[in-house]
């Protein structure tokens, strides 16, 4: 028994099975496309600014955050950037004891030593951290 021709697929448009192409059908659509792009990105913010709560209340994202600012007077400790004294994960990363003098946005602070002397350039709250206690 000679073996079975199975049937090829073709992508079908028509319902003769031919495909046309039509320039001015094409023009056409493409133009109708990019009429609707601007409407498909609007409904797609609209979609995610509807869902991002309740994603957030589904996984319980950022229930366990507690926002500690810095205030002027605080204590804290400084990033260190040049780390000569060890090197690897376990080298020192924080240096000295400082104190806020002032805070200059939502995020920069002015510091100053402990014995008031001021630190020489601004501070990004990302290379600060809240002291409670002397290191040095």
């Amino acid at each position: 028994m000679a073996p079975r021709r199975s049937r090829q697929w073709r992508w079908h448009s028509h319902p003769s099975g031919v495909q046309t192409y039509d320039p001015k059908e094409n023009h056409r659509k493409v133009l109708h496309q990019l009429d609707m792009i601007e409407t498909r990105r609007e409904a797609a913010l609209v979609r995610t600014i509807r869902e991002n709560p309740k994603v957030a209340k589904v996984y319980k994202y950022n229930n366990r955050v507690k926002l500690r600012p810095l205030e002027e007077g605080d204590m804290v400790l400084k990033r260190k950037f040049d780390r000569k004294e060890g090197h690897g994960k376990l080298a020192i990363i924080w240096e000295g004891s400082f104190l806020v003098r002032e805070k200059l946005g939502p995020a920069t602070y002015v510091l100053a030593t402990m014995e008031g002397k001021p630190v020489a350039k601004t501070w990004n709250a990302i290379h600060l951290k809240k002291s409670f206690g002397g290191v040095e």
